[in-house]
């Protein structure tokens, strides 16, 4: 599997867009759910967790796309159990550095 190139304006592509509807690669390592975050590295994961932050903590502008939300939506319950669970968890309050 391999990503298409993008952001590319001529597929709608959001330039603020973090993962990309219509690239294979990005669909299916949204499709693995929580598993499929393993495959980014620190930056992309980062920015992905901040994505998550803006939207479900701080109701910002929302998802740039499906396979963003799908992405986000994992790790949105990863933070759930996180604070949930771990006892001196924040997950709330951490921002992706990169």
């Amino acid at each position: 599997m391999t990503h298409r190139y993008h952001p590319d304006p001529a597929m709608g592509d959001h330039p603020d867009a973090i993962v990309f509807d219509g690239c294979a690669e990005c669909e299916a390592r949204a499709d693995l759910g929580i598993q499929g975050l393993v495959y980014y590295d620190r930056e992309t994961f980062d920015r992905l967790w901040n994505r998550m932050l803006d939207v479900e903590k701080d109701d910002l502008e929302g998802h740039r796309n499906k396979t963003e939300q799908k992405l986000c939506r994992s790790l949105y319950c990863m933070a759930l159990l996180m604070g949930r669970y771990m006892p001196g968890s924040t997950p709330w309050e951490r921002r992706g550095t990169a």
